[in-house]
């Protein structure tokens, strides 16, 4: 299926109601695929072919070594993923890119409902945390350190999510344990407004990396981040017992 505003083929959603494309003027339009309408474009500043994964989609720059992604149903700023990073430490194709993106995402989801069942039947949650954390950071730096075949750098994101995953539930028990009475509402509220505060300035730093020609620093920064993160969970937590 060809675009209504230029020849470039569409990328679908998973249940073909959405097509994204990108124009020969550099500008990535996402539209409904039974009216042909838009419903957002915004210019991506290279031209590439796009790729809708999950509830993103996202354009590869010529080259791999650029990528812009956005909210699908928005057109928002989405989160930086490493697709372009490993297209430019070991030129990684498109597809295959996706395909590991897709495993570090499905494989999120996945760890979460698995840290849930976890958390149900722990009082360790620091444990579980810190453990997660650490896998999690051990393999984003073996990504960033070593060119790995497609099919284990597929593994390794797909594992890196899974585990990084899991620690959700056990980190929210352990938010929950030393919230005083009557105040979960304003604590996770807080705890949730460092949550936008970090994705926001993320993107900024890797994205600065990148332009650097510094992808590798990309994965040994988001590694030292998960290894950081352990002291959160292990310094003033590791006492406590949540039931």
């Amino acid at each position: 299926m060809t675009a209504s505003n230029g020849s470039a083929p569409l990328a679908l959603s998973a249940d073909n109601r959405l097509g994204a494309t990108v124009s020969d003027k550099n500008v990535l339009s996402v539209l409904d695929v039974a009216t042909g309408a838009c419903k957002w474009s915004k210019p991506v500043g290279y031209s590439g072919q796009p790729a809708i994964v999950a509830d993103k989609v996202f354009v590869v720059g010529t080259g791999q070594t650029a990528i812009a992604a956005f909210d699908l149903a928005t057109g928002g700023d989405a989160v930086p993923y490493p697709l372009a990073d490993a297209g430019a430490l070991s030129a990684t194709p498109p597809a295959i890119g996706n395909t590991a993106l897709t495993a570090l995402l499905a494989m999120s989801a996945v760890g979460v409902l698995l840290g849930g069942i976890i958390a149900g039947r722990t009082t360790h949650h620091a444990v579980v945390a810190a453990s997660g954390l650490a896998v999690g950071g051990v393999v984003t730096a073996l990504v960033g350190l070593f060119d790995f075949s497609y099919v284990g750098l597929i593994l390794l994101l797909g594992l890196s999510g899974l585990c990084v995953g899991a620690t959700s539930p056990s980190r929210d028990m352990l938010v929950r344990a030393v919230t005083p009475p009557k105040a979960y509402g304003r604590v996770f509220g807080f705890v949730s407004v460092g949550f936008n505060i970090g994705a926001s300035i993320a993107p900024i730093i890797y994205g600065t990396l990148m332009d650097k020609g510094e992808p590798r620093a990309v994965f040994m920064l988001s590694a030292a981040v998960c290894i950081l993160c352990i002291s959160t969970v292990t310094f003033g937590f590791s006492r406590r017992e949540v039931h």
